[in-house]
């Protein structure tokens, strides 16, 4: 990668981390680039990990209480020498608007109003975090948005005092998220939030979008240049056979969006395999409604939390890796464009991999596509189909050949930061064209 790379400024929610998946994702485009030319401006309150990048700028919830209240300075420059490294990134005491944020009776349209107007205050826009940034210099902005409108304001207008290109990566679909609601604060906060986004959508230059669907289903509303770059993986093909005395099945990953109760359905259908086969489950938290179903009676073998790493180790010791996603009508259209970090890493694994989804969610179309995984859209297909996993090597040899393919045309990590470096240093020429 010899082109001439452009200082980067990164403006997040999330940090770069090698732990949370924004983070990660955040973190591959960056593995080639020289990470003196990358600086981030996050506004979560947590801490990087990651080498990829040497200088963070952070703003937190409460720094924008205190400079209202106190006079203090709103941001701080983070030394990476302190953090960098470390296996667990930690965070700090939860702000008073994320502790309202677990509060199921508190309407969430309120909170995140009140967090809106918070930063729309501008106390973020300090001459210390100005400083930095001119220190800085960069040449363009990448934006990763949440579904805080916020955030969108704060790129462009930094974007434009500086006078470089906006390139937006946008791996959500919070833009589509109309429902039917009796809230007036419902429907005030989505009318600013889509505000943002279409001014930030036309000031920017490129948008870079997580998956296939996602780019489609938003030109209908913007016509602004995009690409699509899928997540990347840097695991190495293990050994694809089924070797474990009693097969080993696992799922690493989130248990929301009502994953457990496809989990609890996989593990039954497996029990009429072989009574002793058991899903290892690594997660960080249980949901209440699954503790008394999370048992080995169950076929559930509940491991907790790991590192990232340990999580590689798992799935290479495994026979058969697990993902899944919810069935329920309210699951569907609310992940219907979600598109999981831990695909690439499950079809970089060279193990047999089992998907149970409903058909209309964009990864699960993705797989069924490519023929890259064993599917399955109800629990009747579960059976057939582990069935198939354990008799025929023949479709196991089809499936892990798919996945093979698709990994080396879109989720390698260094083809990708290459398609992603040439998109970024385009963006950039034609900016200095322009000047």
């Amino acid at each position: 990668m010899t082109q001439k790379q452009p200082k980067i400024l990164v403006i997040s929610h999330n940090c770069f981390s090698e732990i949370t998946a924004n983070g990660r994702t955040l973190s591959s485009f960056f593995r080639h680039w020289d990470n003196a030319k990358v600086a981030q401006l996050f506004v979560n309150n947590e801490l990087p990990n990651s080498t990829v990048c040497n200088s963070f700028y952070r703003i937190r919830d409460k720094d924008l209480l205190n400079s209202i209240i106190k006079s203090q300075n709103t941001s701080s420059q983070l030394e990476n020498s302190s953090f960098v490294g470390v296996s667990n990134p930690k965070k700090g005491k939860e702000t008073l608007i994320e502790k309202f944020k677990n509060l199921k009776n508190i309407v969430p349209s309120i909170l995140y109003m009140l967090r809106n107007l918070l930063w729309m205050s501008k106390k973020w826009d300090s001459k210390q975090l100005n400083n930095l940034i001119d220190d800085f210099q960069p040449d363009l902005i990448l934006l990763q948005p949440g579904d805080y409108s916020f955030i969108y304001k704060m790129a462009r207008i930094i974007a434009k005092r500086k006078n470089i290109p906006l390139v937006v990566y946008n791996s959500e679909d919070y833009y589509l998220k109309d429902k039917f609601s009796i809230s007036p604060f419902f429907h005030i906060q989505r009318y600013f939030y889509k505000k943002e986004v279409r001014k930030t959508y036309n000031q920017s230059d490129l948008i870079i979008y997580s998956n296939d669907l996602l780019e489609k289903n938003l030109h209908k509303y913007f016509q602004s240049k995009s690409a699509v770059i899928l997540t990347s993986s840097e695991i190495q093909s293990a050994n694809s056979t089924l070797e474990n005395d009693i097969l080993r099945l696992v799922y690493a990953g989130n248990l929301g969006h009502e994953r457990w109760k496809s989990l609890l359905a996989i593990a039954k259908a497996a029990k009429k395999i072989d009574n002793k086969l058991v899903i290892d489950v690594y997660s960080g938290f249980v949901p209440k409604e699954a503790k008394s179903s999370f048992t080995i009676e169950h076929g559930i073998n509940f491991k907790g939390v790991v590192a990232y790493d340990e999580v590689l180790k798992v799935i290479n010791d495994s026979d058969i890796v697990i993902h899944t996603e919810g069935f329920s009508n309210f699951t569907k259209w609310d992940i219907r464009h979600g598109f999981s970090t831990k695909i690439a890493d499950l079809l970089s694994s060279g193990k047999c991999f089992l998907m149970f989804g409903p058909k209309e969610i964009a990864c699960v179309d993705y797989l069924v596509t490519n023929q890259a995984a064993w599917v399955a859209h109800s629990e009747t297909a579960l059976n057939e189909v582990l069935n198939k996993i354990v008799v025929s090597k023949t479709e196991r040899e089809k499936y892990l050949e798919n996945a093979k393919r698709l990994v080396a045309e879109r989720h390698n990590i260094t083809k990708n930061c290459k398609i992603f470096q040439d998109l970024i240093v385009k963006v950039y020429q034609n900016q200095q064209k322009k000047n």
